[in-house]
């Protein structure tokens, strides 16, 4: 439909001037875009995170690998892993 016909529909069924009727259809238009922008704003700020979650998981990974290659004498600082097998020697 076109923007003429929906302010036509509208300042029918609102009993609306052309002015109010293309305006508020102009404002309701302008409600829906700030939404989407919101929510590709947040899906952006959750890309980035989820980003930093992977990249801190690979790095964790990665040193642990390095710990088991060099005959497990590295270190697992930051990992948890020397808090568990703690706790289980106990």
């Amino acid at each position: 439909m076109s923007a003429h016909a929906e302010v036509l529909a509208l300042q029918q069924r609102l009993g609306l001037s052309y002015k109010d009727a293309a305006h508020r259809l102009f404002m309701a238009e302008f409600e829906k875009l700030k939404a989407d922008e919101k929510l590709y704003k947040s899906f952006a700020n959750l890309k980035g995170s989820i980003e930093k979650v992977l990249e801190s998981s690979f790095n964790t990974v990665n040193n642990i690998e390095k710990s088991l290659e060099s005959g497990g004498s590295g270190s697992t600082a930051g990992t948890g892993l020397n808090d568990e097998a703690s706790s289980l020697d106990e």
